[in-house]
């Protein structure tokens, strides 16, 4: 099943969806195109003028009363793209641009939230891969160092681990000096258990 579009309207046959008249079969007309497809208010123009008054390439006709469907020729005009679009697109003060938002902002109130809602998830699902990718690099920089550690200070390991095998009690100092006494005085204890 075909999902239709929201902004889909229902057309008659030979009208657009911006609502403008086609008509077919017009190859004798210059702004027909290949299939011979021509707007009804251009041809009616063409038909009025000839090819005297042509449409350029920045004009338009415009409808006098705002009605796509009236092509009668009192109605059409032609002017610049420029003007033209001043008349449809009047500039707006920064009130009536605000009061647009907010009435169209409660209008669209479920699509805002479910954009916010996927924006929210996006952003949620980056970071967590931020982390991720931040954690992973952590651990590898943290097993180097425990690396390089254990090769320099192998020595030490091994007689502080000696020491907490014999003693019961793992020793907090680094120093090698330290832990050598201390593992003569076990040895020396050591051998006196022995004698007795």
């Amino acid at each position: 099943m075909l999902h239709k579009n929201p902004n889909w309207k229902p057309t008659k046959k030979g009208e657009t969806w911006q609502g403008y008249i086609r008509l077919f079969g017009k190859h004798d007309c210059p702004y027909s195109d290949k299939r011979g497809r021509v707007f009804k208010h251009r041809y009616i123009w063409w038909k009025e003028y000839g090819d005297s008054n042509l449409i350029m390439d920045k004009e338009v006709l415009h409808h006098k009363n705002r009605d796509k469907v009236d092509n009668r020729i009192e109605n059409l005009e032609k002017m610049n793209v420029a003007k033209h679009n001043k008349i449809h697109f009047k500039k707006r003060t920064p009130e009536e641009i605000k009061r647009y938002r907010r009435e169209w902002a409660i209008k669209n109130k479920n699509k805002l939230n479910k954009r916010k809602r996927e924006k929210r998830q996006e952003n949620l699902f980056e970071i967590r891969k931020k982390e991720a990718k931040y954690r992973e690099c952590r651990r590898e920089q943290e097993n180097i160092n425990q690396k390089r550690y254990r090769d320099k200070n192998k020595e030490i390991i091994n007689l502080r681990k000696n020491i907490a095998y014999h003693t019961g009690i793992y020793p907090i100092s680094k120093d090698l000096e330290e832990l050598k006494k201390i593992k003569k005085q076990i040895a020396i204890r050591k051998a006196k258990k022995k004698k007795f």
